[in-house]
């Protein structure tokens, strides 16, 4: 499979690997949907396997991002139910 994962250390913001002028948000999804359009733009019968991939990639991307911001947002509010109202 096909995959950029392994060069991001950082889930929301890191370099990005297609464009080298720029910083990417949510760079392995990013970089993902950009090789996908990439990809559906070639009308090989090769890019269409390789695209059924990526999206595969980007779903695990985007399920990891899902788990760790659902995971941020109970922690925070979780404090929230420590502050004392005056």
């Amino acid at each position: 499979m096909y995959c950029c994962v392994a060069r991001f250390s950082h889930l929301l913001f890191t370099e990005s690997s297609v464009d080298s002028y720029a910083g990417s948000s949510f760079p392995g999804l990013s970089d993902t949907l950009t090789l996908i359009a990439q990809a559906e733009r070639k009308a090989d019968s090769g890019s269409q396997a390789r695209v059924a991939e990526l999206w595969e990639v980007a779903r695990k991307h985007f399920s990891v991002l899902l788990y760790v911001i659902q995971s941020a947002q109970s922690v925070i509010r979780d404090v929230a139910d420590f502050v004392v109202d005056y």
